[in-house]
């Protein structure tokens, strides 16, 4: 006798599949073949599910990156609210570049679509509010972390693309003569210390900002 149902049809499991999921095997993609190599047609085969049931889950590649870029960012360790706003922003975005090194696919997603979920929004409320309290104004606290999201992402994207690239014949290459500067100067950098160069520049940035603080402030007069 066959069991109920349709009888000689051999017992199948449903493909399972969930968000979760999803995420993971993006991951493995990105991480294996770049982040363009992650399409919902690859997934579905990932997943071994058909491609509507992935749009079941996400509406969009974008929508699946944002998700993940969320899990990814929810590694940064916030700050001491009551240390100094420097230190505040200097411990958040290195820890943000710690973040993106060991999952180098964050950076194309920061840099390339708006990211609207909470873990995003933790950074941005500590960077906000330490900014806020030096008294500078809304317009220039929202300038000043774009500004400091940007460098960060943009110095770890250029970290990156470095590790495995090659020495610069062409910088050898250059007469010291027509490019003074460019031979003294560029040499040195290029084979430094790339968290020390992140830290140097972010600090120059930070002290940037620093000068957008009403006087009156300037000398002390808060803590954060």
């Amino acid at each position: 006798m066959h069991p109920e149902g349709n009888p000689g049809e051999a017992d199948v499991a449903a493909p399972k599949v969930n968000l979760e999921a999803l995420v993971e095997a993006a991951a493995d993609i990105a991480s294996t073949d770049g982040i363009d190599a992650v399409t919902m047609r690859r997934l579905a085969e990932r997943c071994s599910v058909g491609v509507m049931t992935i749009y079941g889950y996400v509406r969009t590649k974008e929508e699946l990156l944002a998700v993940l870029a969320d899990r990814y960012l929810a590694e940064i360790e916030l700050p001491d609210p009551a240390m100094c706003w420097q230190d505040q922003l200097v411990a958040l975005y290195c820890s943000l570049r710690e973040v993106i090194l060991k999952h180098p696919t964050l950076a194309p997603i920061i840099a390339n679509q708006r990211l609207d979920r909470r873990s995003a929004y933790r950074g941005a409320e500590v960077v906000c509010a330490a900014l806020r309290a030096t008294g500078m104004s809304d317009r220039d606290v929202i300038t000043s972390f774009a500004t400091l999201t940007s460098f960060t992402v943009g110095s770890v994207q250029r970290e990156l693309a470095a590790i495995d690239s090659d020495a610069r014949p062409g910088l050898a290459s250059l007469s010291a003569a027509e490019f003074p500067n460019v031979v003294s100067l560029f040499g040195p950098l290029v084979t430094g210390d790339a968290e020390q160069d992140f830290c140097d520049g972010l600090q120059l940035v930070i002290d940037a900002i620093a000068t957008r603080i009403p006087r009156r402030l300037t000398s002390g007069q808060f803590n954060r």
